[in-house]
């Protein structure tokens, strides 16, 4: 295709690229277009495919133009965007002229660029490490955590009074009983639990008997009164820390050793944070190192969305009900998640260019290993799951990821690690 392209450029990572494309060019595509309208299109008169085409072109004028623009655009911006130095990390349509048998035609787009990296700094980099260390209250706690977990409710007296370590069924309903029962809704309330709602309805529950009938502060200006009552209270009987308690839940013959097999535990999972904090305190080094780095504003905004849609479907919202939020509450979703965008996008950016600059490579060898271990994982047998990751797609990005795992490897080899 026969195109000539100019470069206005804006800022670091954007330009306005001016394209013309052939009159030759238009012709052929003009040519197609009608071709295709005439074996889809019949009318009065005649046959399908046997419009005359001086016809189509003057019943369908606006939409043949259409048909002509889109289809010059689709094939020639890939001939214009491969012309330019940089990557194009994305493009808008700005303005395009009209377009007529036999003339060139002439539009305008911007483009927005990857930054392009010179040599990347990474060697040398000076980075803090944890070191393992449980305390006897740690233990404690793991083992209390252990202890509430295998508790046992028992009904608590009628006249008990509520304390902080009881469960409480309670039904919420609008305030005197107006719904008919329709819109009750039955919550069991562990006091125990650090749930953030939990903590709200605790100063409400604590001190109260069962029975009572606790009113609630209104949602929002137009929402109904609300009432809470107690139906039942429940004492949570603990099990005795004794060798018979660590033999149940653990294998282990004494509480000494159930002790013992907690430490380990908790030590292990210390050291695997304390390893994730490291390869995380070693990225964020990387790209303090190699600062400034501009990025294309359009792609943080789609990485910003992705990232805000994945938690506010995380939070339970489907996947068009978060689209909607994202839409209402802009602003505020797109400051709140602009940061992580960034760093994500500067972290795939910097471990991709140390790749290719020091030849990081991952093998069929090695993406195989990875990929039994995770089909081992997968609790879910079906097919369909199994498939899905061993799709080309799937295979792609776990390639990618491993590649970037080899490059942090890399990276923390060469570093001056101080234990602390």
């Amino acid at each position: 295709m026969n195109v000539k392209t100019h470069l206005r450029t804006e800022d670091e990572v954007s330009c306005v690229l001016e394209v013309e494309v052939s009159a030759e060019n238009v012709n052929q595509a003009w040519d197609a277009t009608i071709r295709q309208l005439q074996q889809k299109v019949a009318l009065p008169g005649f046959r399908r495919g046997r419009v005359p085409r001086s016809v189509l072109e003057r019943r369908f004028a606006a939409s043949v133009r259409d048909d002509v623009k889109a289809r010059l655009v689709e094939e020639s911006l890939p001939v214009a965007l491969a012309e330019q130095a940089k990557q194009v990390a994305a493009w808008e349509l700005l303005e395009n002229s009209d377009v007529t048998y036999g003339g060139p035609f002439r539009y305008t787009a911007r483009l927005e660029f990857w930054p392009r990296f010179g040599e990347v700094r990474w060697r040398g980099l000076v980075l803090t490490r944890r070191q393992p260390s449980i305390s006897e209250e740690d233990v404690d706690r793991r083992l209390g955590q252990l202890r509430e977990s295998h508790g046992v409710l028992e009904p608590a007296a009628e006249d008990h009074v509520i304390e902080r370590n009881d469960v409480v069924l309670v039904e919420v309903e609008p305030s005197g009983g107006r719904s008919g029962g329709a819109n009750k809704q039955r919550v069991l309330v562990d006091l125990t639990s650090r749930d953030e709602q939990v903590q709200t309805l605790a100063p409400l529950l604590i001190g109260r008997r069962k029975g009572e009938v606790v009113p609630l502060d209104r949602r929002g200006e137009n929402a109904a009164e609300r009432e809470m009552v107690l139906c039942h209270v429940y004492r949570k009987v603990l099990p005795d820390l004794d060798d018979e308690f660590a033999s149940s839940v653990s294998g282990a013959s004494t509480l000494a050793e159930l002790r013992e097999i907690l430490r380990k535990q908790l030590e292990e999972e210390m050291r695997r944070r304390s390893e994730s904090a490291l390869r995380t305190s070693a990225i964020e080094a990387l790209i303090a190192l190699n600062e400034p780095i501009i990025l294309p504003p359009s792609v943080v905004q789609q990485e910003a969305y992705r990232q805000a849609k994945r938690e506010l479907q995380r939070a339970g919202l489907s996947a068009d009900a978060a689209e909607r939020v994202w839409s209402e509450r802009y602003e505020e979703l797109f400051g709140t998640f602009r940061a992580v965008a960034e760093r994500e996008l500067k972290t795939a950016l910097l471990l991709s260019a140390v790749a290719d600059q020091e030849g990081v490579q991952v093998t069929d060898e090695d993406l195989q290993k990875e990929l039994e271990r995770q089909l081992d994982e997968i609790e879910d047998d079906r097919w369909e799951v199994r498939k899905w990751l061993e799709s080309k797609t799937q295979r792609d990005s776990l390639r990618e990821a491993l590649r970037r795992q080899k490059v942090v490897d890399l990276i923390l080899r060469e570093a001056q690690v101080v234990e602390a």
